[in-house]
């Protein structure tokens, strides 16, 4: 009981930093983890599959995220259906679309990370999404 008592204080703040608005701008994206990479996504069309749901995104203005040239930047996205992220891009992308704002994208660079019915030139897979 002493022991739940001194946590709880901890798990309070803990709680109140994970739960409190964003400080960064509105453009910043998290970090991306190594072999990942950050994009705003204007939608454009959203694809469901038997196998997979698709994302269209508008070509970005300017230099990519990763230093890619626009024409370089992926605007194709995709993930499997049997993922368990695909339920959220689906839903977070229809209220992006219904909202009027851009989704953030989480994609594996590496084309061999795409799921399958993503072409390797033109598509990239999914593994984290945001809207805010």
């Amino acid at each position: 009981m002493k022991t739940l008592l001194r946590l709880t204080p901890r798990l309070f703040f803990t709680a109140a930093l994970l739960l409190a608005p964003s400080l960064g701008g509105a453009q910043d994206l998290p970090p991306a983890p190594n072999g990942g990479a950050w994009i705003e996504c204007n939608i454009t069309a959203i694809s469901a599959y038997r196998d997979h749901i698709g994302l269209t995104c508008a070509a970005p203005p300017g230099v990519g995220l990763s230093g890619q040239s626009p024409e370089d930047t992926p605007r194709q996205f995709a993930v499997e259906m049997t993922n368990a992220l695909a339920d959220a891009v689906l839903r977070l992308s229809q209220q992006a679309v219904t909202l009027k704002r851009p989704l953030r994208l989480l994609y594996v660079i590496a084309p061999e990370g795409n799921p399958s019915g993503c072409p390797a030139k033109t598509c990239r897979g999914i593994v984290g999404v945001e809207l805010r």
